[in-house]
């Protein structure tokens, strides 16, 4: 059987994954994944798991056998399941200088590597004590080539995730004063530091194995189901964006640049593919009511929902409605748009 992680993006239809340390929400996921005949990734943070326990009081090896007891309990073979982790980097400690936060990450990372875990999202983008609140791509590729030398001496069959995918744990703790847009090149400049710095590390191989950077799986998704709806002569693509990919956000440069990278490729993707029948939109959904943010502390989350013109959280089923309607034909003539979900969020900030 081929390495499930060397061929992620290659299947059109992706696969079941969440980040969750909850039992619940595994099994969940897993009976979902084995109904659909898919691959299960299930992933932690370092906040939730690490070499102290995290807040789950799990660590990675803990992990990884809670993992795969709830797999044979709801019947899910083991060889089509990927753990992983995710946002690995300091900032559980970035309250401490960086030489003790990267200290407490190295060995957070060796505990993950050990324990076989290797689908590892290296995420060193957040300042420590004294430092700003995002670090420039130098820092964070340093500091990611060190985590990753960490996990290639427990083994050289990890495979890497670069950048970063979705806003810190917690999402932003001050106040947003100024929006700073930032352009998809950013995306580019990020991948070309990070393989310099690995490069010089001794890491080249290891960069070898670096099989997303936010925009990829966009980009690989579409480059696998492109050719079979040319053939067909119809089709509808639809991708996830973010009201920060429109408007930019304080602290997230790397987020920012990859989400308003996929609003260029869906409006680059609306001119090449129409004459083929073929439509592709976005969606930019604002602040929605998941575990991550609604897991925030009280005051940080009821002064995010001040801003909201509209007074509430969005719903994860007002954003599936607005895919739903995209992919209708009551849509057919709408093509390279990017539908904002934000309760007028962005325009009331």
């Amino acid at each position: 059987m081929s390495d499930p992680l060397r061929t992620l993006g290659r299947d059109p239809r992706g696969i079941v994954s969440v980040c969750s340390a909850h039992p619940l929400v595994i099994a969940a996921a897993l009976e979902e994944a084995q109904a659909q005949g898919q691959l299960g990734l299930i992933e932690c943070t370092c906040n939730q798991v690490n070499h102290l326990g995290g807040y789950t009081g799990l660590t990675p090896a803990a992990f990884v056998t809670q993992v795969k007891q709830i797999a044979r309990d709801v019947g899910f073979p083991e060889d089509r399941l990927i753990i992983g982790g995710d946002h690995l980097g300091p900032n559980p400690w970035k309250h401490l200088p960086a030489d003790e936060a990267m200290a407490e990450a190295r060995e957070m990372m060796r505990a993950y590597a050990e324990a076989g875990i290797r689908k590892l999202h290296l995420d060193c983008s957040m300042g420590c004590k004294g430092e700003p609140v995002a670090l420039d791509d130098e820092i964070t590729a340093a500091r990611a080539a060190e985590l990753c030398k960490v996990a290639e001496a427990a083994g050289d069959d990890a495979v890497y995730i670069i950048g970063t995918e979705i806003p810190a744990p917690g999402g932003a703790h001050q106040e947003l004063t100024d929006l700073e847009p930032t352009a998809p090149a950013a995306v580019r400049a990020t991948f070309a530091v990070h393989k310099r710095v690995f490069d010089a590390a001794g890491l080249g191989a290891a960069f070898d194995r670096v099989i997303a950077v936010n925009l990829k799986g966009v980009f690989n998704c579409t480059q696998a189901v492109a050719p079979a709806m040319i053939r067909q002569g119809s089709g509808v693509i639809l991708n996830a964006s973010s009201v920060v990919g429109l408007d930019g956000n304080f602290g997230q440069t790397n987020y920012v640049a990859t989400k308003a990278g996929v609003v260029g490729m869906t409006k680059v993707w609306a001119r090449e593919l129409g004459r083929h029948g073929i439509r592709v939109n976005a969606l930019a959904p604002g602040l929605i009511a998941t575990e991550m943010l609604t897991s925030m502390p009280e005051k940080v989350l009821d002064g995010m929902i001040k801003r909201i013109p509209l007074g509430r959280l969005g719903k994860p089923e007002e954003v599936a409605n607005a895919y739903l309607f995209l992919a209708s034909d009551d849509a057919s003539f709408i093509s390279g748009e990017v539908l904002r979900v934000d309760g007028a969020f962005v325009v009331g900030t």
